[in-house]
């Protein structure tokens, strides 16, 4: 059987050339500064110690130093971190279960009546700003309740003036629902009996 030769111009099936990582390379804001013991068949390859320009030193493997599409380039330090996003989060579910007949909860906010008031609202600019200053920052395990069921969203009940929005536990919120807040007992008719 005839053995199928390869022409200079065919490139070799496999993997790509190894790119070359020593001392001293710089990539993006790292420069390598050493290659670390790495344990056999660990995943991502050979580690390396790098050093950011900010002076950060971090030890990553090989892989994302070399993966597509984005290898990395920097120790984070660059990475633009969201303002605050739980509590982002919360301000944005209450406009939607509110404003958005598509959302599971629709029925028992929105289509209510239930709004959020101008400043607290998203086509407000200052909005968020307005929500994170009444609010504050939400605690881990918390989340946005209104005090009153029927209320709106606001930082003040509109008729009687008090807090209307906090943060609360779930066992908080279980307790705040509408089946559990009983109507005020009407006063019973009291009988006259005379003898």
């Amino acid at each position: 059987m005839a053995e199928v030769k390869r022409g200079p111009g065919r490139p070799k099936k496999g993997r790509p050339p190894r790119e070359d990582f020593y001392a001293g390379k710089v990539m993006g804001d790292l420069t390598i500064i050493q290659a670390v013991r790495t344990p056999p068949r660990a995943p991502g390859g050979q580690r390396y110690l790098l050093r950011c320009v900010c002076g950060t030193r971090i030890t990553k493997p090989r892989f994302y130093l070399v993966r597509k599409p984005n290898p990395l380039t920097h120790c984070g330090c660059k990475t633009v971190k969201a303002d605050d996003p739980y509590t982002k989060r919360s301000w944005y579910m209450m406009h939607v279960r509110c404003y958005s007949p598509k959302h599971i909860a629709y029925k028992d906010y929105g289509g209510r009546g239930i709004e959020v008031c101008w400043d607290w609202h998203k086509d407000n600019p200052q909005g968020w700003e307005n929500f994170k200053r009444d609010m504050g920052s939400r605690p881990q395990g918390m989340s946005l309740d209104r005090i009153d069921p029927d209320g709106h969203y606001e930082k003040l009940h509109r008729v009687t003036g008090e807090l209307q929005c906090r943060w609360a536990t779930p066992t908080e919120q279980n307790n705040n629902q509408r089946r559990h807040k009983k109507a005020a007992p009407e006063e019973e008719e009291v009988a006259d009996v005379h003898e």
